[in-house]
């Protein structure tokens, strides 16, 4: 029993370590934006997010995990229940793989939900949709709500945000960490913008 606790206590003093960021080639990546997350200032909206990840190319890990991280570290609390939810932030990763700068910047250019289409070798590249939605909490009394009504939303806001590296990165074994890193930093960075308090 005592052995058991001392495993549990360990495994929860390592769970902050990955939490932090991990550096890597970070410094090489372009960023490519077009809209922006940033909402109007409502009060009573929970600082509470529900984020949900999709991943058409089945090479993105890790990536949910770290946008959650990213926001309990900005003060938000991160739920599985999106009924909960003040923030629900629902990202698609439709592109992911060897492109040019060029091909990069006209799928960004076509917007949220545009054709994401890569080409070329001069370089790896991500492409990400992010929608997020501000919506107000539903009433406690209200068992059993599983859907994300449109009657509670305040706000929304989309982005499509592409990061580039000069880099050729094999994708075996998925995206290096520290880009998966930089999707998450730029979308906690939008809603810090919202102008809501931290």
């Amino acid at each position: 029993m005592r052995r058991h606790v001392i495993l549990l206590l360990l495994a929860f003093s390592l769970t902050p370590a990955a939490c932090l960021p991990h550096g890597g080639a970070s410094g090489e990546l372009t960023v490519l934006r077009s809209g922006a997350l940033t909402l109007p200032r409502a009060d009573g909206i929970a600082r509470v997010v529900y984020v949900s990840v999709r991943d058409g190319n089945n090479r993105i890990f890790g990536l949910r995990a770290q946008l959650e991280c990213c926001l309990a570290s900005r003060g938000y609390a991160v739920t599985d229940n999106p009924s909960e939810a003040g923030y629900i932030i629902r990202l698609s990763v439709p592109a992911a793989g060897a492109s040019s700068p060029e091909a990069v910047r006209d799928a960004v250019n076509n917007g949220y939900a545009g054709e994401a289409l890569l080409s070329g070798t001069k370089g790896t590249a991500l492409v990400a949709d992010t929608l997020v939605v501000q919506r107000r909490v539903p009433q406690s009394g209200k068992k059993g709500l599983k859907t994300i009504s449109n009657r509670m939303a305040v706000a929304d806001n989309q982005m499509r945000l592409a990061l580039f590296s000069p880099r050729g990165v094999s994708l075996q074994s998925g995206l290096p960490e520290y880009v998966t890193e930089k999707v998450a930093d730029e979308i906690c960075s939008g809603l810090d913008d919202s102008g809501q308090a931290r």
